[in-house]
């Protein structure tokens, strides 16, 4: 063997030419630049997402709710007996409304039970049962309201929170 040493470069797999200085800290650069634009999306879009205050909506323009108390009704299917429990709210054109109505509320509740005696519960199912029960709800509010200066209820002003037909 001869005494001369032949000297052989470690390789790494970071070097690209010769002498590969500049990968890796163009890598870095890269991946940097990589993270910002991602979170520049993500503020954009989150800005962008964010619900801003309509514009000219006051507190008195806003609706007023009145719910009413759970109700469970008992229905007459020949034989057997079935029972529908459904809660309900009214909406009011402003929440001084619904203030007012509050006190008329169970009143409204206990005219609902005199109204559902005579409901078949085949009457009730589908979207037509939903129907049924915000223009019965909407009906018996307005004849108990009738006393207050509140413009009558249209059967899109009550809605159903909860329905179910056993």
């Amino acid at each position: 063997m001869s005494a001369t040493a032949i000297h052989t470069p470690e390789r790494s797999g970071l070097r690209v030419g010769k002498d590969g200085r500049f990968f890796l800290p163009l890598l870095l650069m890269a991946m940097a630049m990589l993270v910002l634009a991602g979170a520049g999306g993500a503020l954009v879009l989150k800005a962008k997402l964010r619900p801003s205050a309509p514009q000219g909506i006051s507190a008195s323009s806003m609706p007023g709710y009145a719910p009413l108390p759970a109700m469970t009704f008992t229905l007459n299917a020949g034989s057997r007996l079935r029972e529908v429990s459904v809660r309900v709210v009214l909406e009011l054109a402003s929440p001084d409304e619904a203030a007012q109505v509050a006190p008329f509320v169970p009143r409204i509740a206990d005219a609902m039970n005199g109204r559902m005696l005579d409901v078949s519960p085949d009457s009730l199912k589908g979207s037509a049962g939903s129907s049924y029960i915000k223009s019965a709800v909407s009906e018996v509010a307005n004849r108990e309201l009738r006393s207050l200066r509140i413009a009558s209820l249209p059967a899109g002003r009550v809605l159903i929170q909860d329905m179910l037909l056993r």
